[in-house]
């Protein structure tokens, strides 16, 4: 749903083709050791600098020239192949002339074995090996044949090139075409494995159509899907993809797949009917040819704000107040349509770029894609949903949330803005869910040297009120009230683009361009304190909202 910066933060979909030229170089390298070190071993053999028997190192008994231009051919050639890997030329070309390398090696490993002599028995060339590891490369069912057979039939080639020059009787033994034999056999074998590996391949850029878009890169893995950036066909329109797999989501009991399904489906058509610019949009909604659902969302460009305190630290009070009152524009359209986010939490709360705009907020995952096995139990009696360092006190004890439940939440995000710290501090999920319900905070303003306004601090305490009736009952009062804190320089445009400018220049590269370059000076960095690591064991940590 969400890229970083200008960077990507997933694993792109490789083209099978680029994938394979590291193999193709790999093959090239280990072919080019075992002939040097044949050519060696042979040479000191000959030379007679070391005494071993030729033939039970299956070596050539023989010395002619012969040999050696051989091996020197070999060795050429995967020295050529390794440098060719290495240029920058097409994926598909350079597995083409990988076809051409593997019948060059071919052949001069036929006219090496033919040499060898061996005791009871032509045994199995090591061509046929050859032959058999060519099928990792994803090329064309065609073209592999081809190569194959060609490989095949350099076998029968040597010997009659060996016949030719008087150094093997004509006609062969029928134990000779043994070799023979088994290099087609091996072909066929090829052949086989190839169309299979082929066909899988297809299989997979089937699964990365989804309807109307493609996967292009993933962004992120969650316990049970995967978030994708997706590309419409028709209007090239980024979009993040993220998908429920099938085949994780099946080893769910019958009864809370069909449920998870069933609710997946409400929620993603629930959140699909907000209208605030606030709220990440819903683009598509479906599954896909095996049953895996997916829908397809903006994607955004920037960070959450979890990452913001870690990275940048506490932020001025100022500017926390222009982040809530967006959030606050989300969540009052959520409340009226009776849909309560639940997991209100940093990482849920995205500051982006958005056309000319920069510190724009986008809420995310209205309860969309969470752990399954939790969404399923939400409404389940006794069970409880949500992360505790921003878990409201009813919730945690009664297992009771309506809108309050994200005021409270939305209010521990305040304070982790300001501070840069948790408003409690426990090590595990248990001891901070009870500190939740037991346990006064303390005002952000004794936690952090940065100016908070009095006004401010009493705010965010009202927001963790132990009681849900003590709080600001609705978003839009809670906004009200943000808007009436006083601040000598309340936090604007003309502010926020020095600082992405600096710390996120590509992504604030097209706002500047209808600016006053003289307005980008840079705002002075408050004092800041080094955050608090943020809890990260969770009841529901294995979301998809990446």
């Amino acid at each position: 749903m969400r890229s970083r910066g200008s960077r990507s933060t997933g694993d792109s979909a490789v083209d099978p083709s680029a994938a394979a030229v590291p193999r193709l170089r790999a093959l090239a390298i280990v072919f080019a050791f075992m002939t040097f070190v044949m050519t060696a071993i042979t040479l000191l053999i000959h030379q007679d600098v070391i005494s071993l028997p030729a033939h039970e190192l299956g070596l050539p008994q023989q010395n002619p020239p012969l040999t050696y231009t051989v091996m020197g051919l070999g060795f050429l050639a995967s020295c050529v192949m390794v440098v060719i890997t290495r240029l920058k030329l097409p994926a598909e070309r350079v597995l083409a002339l990988g076809l051409v390398f593997q019948v060059v090696a071919g052949l001069c490993m036929s006219l090496v074995e033919q040499q060898i002599a061996r005791r009871g028995g032509p045994g199995v060339p090591v061509i046929c090996i050859w032959i058999l590891t060519f099928p990792m490369l994803p090329v064309r069912p065609g073209r592999a044949t081809i190569a194959a057979y060609a490989t095949a039939m350099t076998i029968p080639a040597a010997m009659f090139i060996y016949a030719a020059t008087g150094q093997r009787t004509f006609p062969f033994a029928g134990v000779e075409w043994l070799s023979v034999i088994g290099g087609l056999v091996s072909a066929l074998i090829s052949l086989f494995t190839t169309k299979v590996i082929h066909g899988l391949g297809r299989q997979v850029e089937r699964a990365k159509q989804l309807g109307a878009y493609e996967l292009v890169e993933k962004l992120g893995q969650g316990g049970m899907g995967e978030v994708w950036r997706a590309e419409h066909h028709s209007l090239v329109r980024p979009a993040a993809v993220k998908l429920l797999r099938r085949e994780l989501t099946d080893r769910l009991p019958a009864a809370e797949r069909d449920a998870l399904n069933l609710r997946f489906q409400r929620e993603v058509q629930a959140t699909a009917m907000l209208s605030s610019p606030h709220t990440v949009a819903v683009f598509d909604f479906g599954h896909t040819h095996d049953g895996s659902l997916y829908y397809v969302m903006e994607l955004l460009h920037g960070l959450d704000t979890e990452t913001l305190v870690a990275k940048h630290g506490p932020q001025p009070a100022e500017r926390v107040i222009y982040l809530l009152r967006q959030a606050c524009d989300s969540l009052a359209e959520a409340h009226r349509r009776n849909l309560i986010h639940r997991d209100i939490k940093p990482a849920n709360i995205y500051v982006c770029a958005v056309g000319l705009k920069v510190d724009f907020v986008k809420i995310l995952d209205f309860g969309l894609v969470r752990n399954l096995s939790t969404d399923v139990r939400l409404t389940s009696e006794g069970s409880i949903s949500g992360t505790p360092a921003y878990l409201a006190p009813e919730a945690a004890a009664k297992n009771q949330f309506d809108a309050r439940g994200d005021i409270y939440a939305l209010g521990c995000v305040a304070y982790q803005l300001l501070t840069g710290q948790l408003v409690f501090e426990a090590e595990t999920s248990a001891g901070m869910i009870a500190a939740h319900i037991r346990d006064q905070p303390l005002a952000p303003s004794q936690r952090t040297e940065l100016l908070i306004p009095p006004e401010l601090d009493a705010l965010v305490l009202a927001c963790l009120a132990k009681n849900p009736a003590d709080r600001p009952q609705t978003a839009e009062e809670l906004q009200d009230r943000l808007n009436e804190v006083p601040l000598e320089m309340p936090w604007s445009q003309k502010r926020a683009l020095p600082w992405w400018s600096i710390h996120v220049p590509d992504l604030v590269e097209r706002a500047c361009q209808t600016c006053n370059r003289s307005e980008l000076a840079e705002t002075p960095a408050p004092t800041r304190r080094r955050p608090a690591p943020v809890l990260r064991d969770h009841v529901d940590r294995d979301t998809l909202g990446i």
